[in-house]
């Protein structure tokens, strides 16, 4: 999930990291929390980490954008996971310290599920799958300002799920998943407001999609496989009609992709565990947000975010030359609570991370 641009005001960053924090949910200054984390191979160093948004319903499947210096943070909202009253909420900020109150930019008809932004020069779109009746298909929104949001209208075809969404050389891209067919698309677009296909990723069992621009021009991109299984990730030169594809060495589900400091940075959905032992024990062992480096065809694990259970759908968005921030939802911390009912509420959390 390639986020939006990366020409940042250098100087978020030391305004952020200033709070080693757990947000409150009313915007107010966020209180200090106890850092949950693990260091697996030391390549990423989580430098703080917040929680951005908690309630009494489930949230997540979030993402994160900063357009026309505002942060930005969509998620869903809804009654559990697996609940049909799901809504996008939006969240902003201008210093990653205090966040507005959600409010609802997209709710019925649907039930709204993952949302990604896309920035373009003009315009600040969000991108949300819905499910409405019979029907799979992906709603779109915009904006001017951040403010107003207007314009909601069908994005694709019928059962095209829009995941991962990149921009280059001045045209958009976004990865689409059918899951009637477990395929991916590569569709492409001139100002994002009308897509047309360029080419079959894969149709190898893939559902999310996330995209990443290489140094080399070459569009990487890489699938949580279904049934579950190791991702696959697939390489195409321009023009982007012609994919290689490989079985990595790791289970991630809902993928995100970027490229920090050299790195190719992947964070996703993961196990604690390892290899083959991660498929058999998937729900035997507490599941993670994980943050991973890809090289030659292998994904090494650098550390684990904060997490447990229901959790990751990460959005990663680039801070300079080897930072980036992280949003992602789970539900370790209601884990612990003492009402049954609220011990799959689902939070919204943001980290800084340093890739080293």
């Amino acid at each position: 999930m390639v986020r939006t641009r990366r020409e940042f005001i250098t100087t978020a960053m030391a305004t952020g990291a200033s709070a080693y924090a757990q947000a409150a949910t009313d915007g107010k200054t966020p209180q200090k929390t106890r850092p949950h984390q693990e260091s697996v191979a030391g390549g990423v160093k989580i430098d703080w980490v917040k929680k951005i948004y908690s309630d009494e319903q489930w949230n997540g499947w979030p993402d994160l954008a900063y357009w026309k210096d505002v942060y930005y943070i969509c998620f869903a909202n809804g009654a559990s996971h697996g609940s049909r009253d799901h809504r996008i909420m939006l969240t902003t900020s201008r210093d990653l310290e205090r966040w507005s109150p959600p409010r609802e930019v997209l709710g019925p008809p649907g039930n709204h599920l993952e949302s990604f932004f896309l920035a373009t020069p003009e315009n600040l779109f969000i991108h949300a799958s819905c499910q409405d009746g019979k029907r799979t298909y992906t709603n779109s929104i915009r904006s001017l300002d951040g403010q107003t949001w207007e314009g909601r209208k069908q994005a694709h075809d019928d059962g095209f799920i829009f995941w991962g969404q990149s921009e280059y050389r001045g045209k958009f891209y976004v990865a689409a998943h059918v899951d009637a067919k477990s395929t991916d698309y590569l569709l492409a677009s001139a100002a994002g407001e009308t897509w047309e296909q360029i080419s079959l990723i894969s149709d190898n069992h893939v559902t999310e999609t996330a995209l990443c621009f290489l140094d080399s021009g070459e569009l990487m991109s890489i699938s949580r496989r279904a049934p579950r299984d190791f991702a696959i990730l697939c390489l195409a030169k321009p023009p982007y009609t012609r994919w290689h594809s490989l079985k990595t060495n790791a289970v991630v589900e809902g993928p995100a992709l970027e490229k920090i400091a050299d790195r190719i940075v992947v964070s996703g959905r993961c196990s604690e565990l390892v290899a083959h032992e991660s498929i058999a024990r998937w729900y035997q062992e507490s599941r993670r947000t994980g943050v991973f480096f890809y090289e030659d065809g292998k994904l090494e694990r650098q550390c684990l975010l904060p997490s447990g259970g229901d959790t990751g759908y990460p959005g990663i968005l680039p801070m300079g030359k080897n930072s980036a921030l992280i949003v992602y939802y789970s539900e370790h911390q209601a884990n612990d609570h003492p009402t049954p009912r609220y011990k799959h509420c689902g939070s919204i959390y943001l980290a800084s991370v340093t890739v080293t």
